[in-house]
């Protein structure tokens, strides 16, 4: 009798080589296929993740990033969790909060309008 393996829903992880990304797409990984949008630099997301590399604070990259998305796994996202972010610990102003952020989060929100749940709920940004 010939079993038919269920394809895993896709989770999209940005930030995901960081303390928290690296350790939540290992633990992703056990149940979802998981993509991690990161910076075109080391270190990478682990190897349980595709890693697509993007710029948050760039139009084009985060175009660039869920068309690559669309094509190799199609319009449905289960989730996508977002931890990508700027910090420093200077706590003096600086203009890449605001860019990668503030601006980076609008660009994903933006892009996910593109996509459709894969489930019965819609898909998140977390």
């Amino acid at each position: 009798m010939a079993t038919s393996a269920k394809t895993p829903e896709t989770v999209i992880v940005t930030g995901s080589s960081g303390f928290i990304g690296s350790a939540l797409v290992e633990r992703l990984a056990k149940r979802f296929r998981v993509i991690g949008f990161d910076r075109d630099m080391p270190p990478h997301p682990p190897a349980e993740a595709e890693c697509v590399c993007i710029d948050l604070t760039d139009d084009a990259s985060v175009k660039a990033a869920f068309d690559r998305v669309r094509a190799g796994y199609g319009k449905q996202i289960a989730s996508v969790v977002h931890l990508a972010a700027f910090f420093d610990l200077s706590g003096d102003p600086d203009p890449r909060y605001e860019a990668v952020t503030v601006r980076g989060t609008e660009r994903m929100l933006e892009a996910l309008k593109a996509f459709t749940p894969s489930s019965s709920s819609s898909p998140a940004l977390c």
